[in-house]
């Protein structure tokens, strides 16, 4: 491995590849896009601020690799439009749980782009690889930020004259800066004569001080982080060397040659799981897919038998595949026979599995039909699919490329969200279920009511005919625990009221860095509905 690469590399040496690719511009880079980032996130709700943010970072890779001339690792560029989707459903989407997924897509890519710009390939990660790689970014981008950062002021140290002693000074009040502003405002909480003083020094309030350091500091974190991934990218292209395998990665391949289990001991395993499932997908035959008579028979209802065992399956499935590649990294295979041996023991059980994956399935349609969607069902239920098809493709490289796993796993946990995004659950539950009330006249109007703003354009527009329902429902208040007999278009018009309320009084969302189509749509929507005739109680 090139001593470049390695993020333990003397400082020097850093500094001076930076230096003389003309990277002296990372740190105003780095401080212009911290002081982008604090004016486009602090005091708003994320809206199309991440995706501008998202692609400015992207943009400013690229131009920092062809300062450096360096080129890209094309392999790698099918992360870019995935990056900008993820980025731009943050804008698209309100669902709080899939704006987590989105965000943290968003930030696991941006780690995959930047560590594989101009080195190596995504697809040549082992799986323990998979989970180590954004921790190795972070560790490396924290190592090269201060070689960064030195090579930005250091050209002040070649001027003459007094500039010669400016440098050390301006290094000197960089580093003063953070611990100035930590023991600024303490001190000022500490003494009211010194707090005044400071007021009418700085004709600022101790909130707005307080604020502003707040802001400066995040500024300055991801100034610095700028700055650590981008010589991180550049060092890595610049030394074109292997990888330095971390401590984790070191351990997941030694350690089979110290602990290891015999194939006797993993086919006993195998054999005794696979029982286990055979017998309980038998059963399954019997009573989930018999019909309803062969359950009323056993004692129980088709609607409580099917509410039972969805997740318990879907994590018994999650498990099992997690086995098979325990026991596929630690068994010791010391000839063919044992090889092909474990690989049909191993195709068995993993067609079990999807047998089990099937069942989970069929359980969930039956649950819905009996009780309609939730968040919680519809997201289990893509990872569901999902899992079968890693699952397929396990099956697959187990026989032919078993180090092609981890790439399928990468495509499965992309495929995952996007599917959730395309679905747009909330919409969804909210489609299904009206379509259900319509056959059943059964409706979970608490439920639909608090689900995010994606849901509130089919809501208001779904209110007249719920309104019409003389179905009474009991609305219980949290607060004061008194319960009314309400019906269900009186609950549903309070709670839209509620929510465009809230609409006015915060004006934070309309700035347009936080603009946010389905909270647009979702304040449309509560306009018309409020300025209708209709009136909460």
């Amino acid at each position: 491995m090139a001593a470049n690469d390695n993020p333990l590399m003397p400082m020097d040496i850093k500094k001076s590849l930076l230096h003389q690719h003309k990277l002296t511009f990372l740190l105003p880079l780095g401080l212009a896009l911290g002081l982008l980032a604090q004016w486009l996130f602090i005091g708003r709700p994320l809206g199309i601020s991440w995706l501008i943010f998202s692609t400015i970072l992207l943009v400013s890779l690229i131009l920092a690799a062809r300062r450096s001339g360096l080129p890209n690792e094309r392999s790698n560029i099918w992360l870019w439009p995935a990056l900008i989707f993820f980025a731009a459903m943050v804008f698209l989407r309100a669902n709080p749980f899939l704006t987590f997924l989105n965000v943290s897509a968003t930030m696991v890519l941006l780690s995959f782009i930047f560590y594989f710009y101009a080195a190596g390939t995504i697809t040549d990660l082992p799986l323990s690889g998979i989970v180590v790689q954004p921790l190795r970014m972070a560790g490396q981008s924290l190592a090269n930020a201060a070689a960064a950062v030195h090579t930005s002021i250091e050209p002040l140290a070649d001027a003459r004259g007094s500039h010669q002693e400016l440098a050390p000074v301006l290094r000197g009040g960089l580093l003063a800066l953070p611990v100035l502003l930590v023991f600024t405002p303490l001190l000022a909480s500490a003494d009211l004569v010194f707090s005044a003083q400071l007021q009418r020094l700085l004709i600022i309030n101790p909130e707005t001080l307080m604020s502003a350091i707040g802001r400066g500091i995040f500024a300055g974190l991801v100034a610095l982080a700028v700055c650590g991934a981008t010589a991180t990218a550049v060092l890595r292209g610049l030394s074109q060397a292997g990888d330095h395998e971390s401590w984790i990665e070191r351990q997941a391949r030694v350690l089979p040659m110290r602990f290891s289990l015999g194939a006797t001991e993993t086919t006993t395993i195998l054999i005794l799981i696979s029982a286990l499932f055979l017998a309980f997908i038998i059963l399954q035959f019997k009573y989930l897919f018999g019909g309803e008579a062969n359950i009323t028979q056993a004692g129980f209802t088709y609607a409580e038998y099917a509410r039972r065992g969805f997740f318990e399956l879907i994590l018994v499935a999650f498990l099992s595949l997690g086995l098979i590649l325990f026991l596929n990294w630690l068994t010791r295979r010391e000839s063919k026979g044992q090889i092909k041996w474990f690989n049909t023991l191993s195709n068995i059980l993993i067609g079990l599995v999807l047998l089990l994956l099937f069942t989970a399935f069929w359980r969930m349609r039956l649950y819905e039909l009996a009780y309609g969607y939730t968040e919680l069902r519809l997201i289990v239920l893509v990872f569901d699919l999902w899992l079968g098809l890693l699952l397929v493709w396990f099956l697959i490289t187990l026989w032919r490329a078993p180090q092609r796993f981890a790439p399928g796993l990468i495509i499965a946990a992309i495929g995952f969200v996007t599917t959730l995004n395309l679905i747009n659950p909330d919409a969804l539950i909210v489609r299904h279920n009206l379509q259900r009330y319509h056959e059943t006249a059964d409706l979970d109007i608490f439920y639909l009511s608090w689900l995010s703003d994606d849901a509130v354009p089919a809501l208001s527009a779904a209110w007249p005919e719920i309104n019409e329902d003389e179905q009474i429902v009991i609305d219980c208040a949290a607060d004061d625990l008194t319960c009314d007999p309400l019906t269900m278009g009186d609950i549903l018009g309070r709670r839209l009221h509620a929510r465009y309320e809230i609409f006015s009084e915060n004006e934070g969302w309309q700035s347009w860095p936080a603009y946010h189509l389905a909270r647009y749509r979702a304040a449309q929507a509560l306009i018309r509905f409020a300025a209708s005739d209709v009136k909460p109680d």
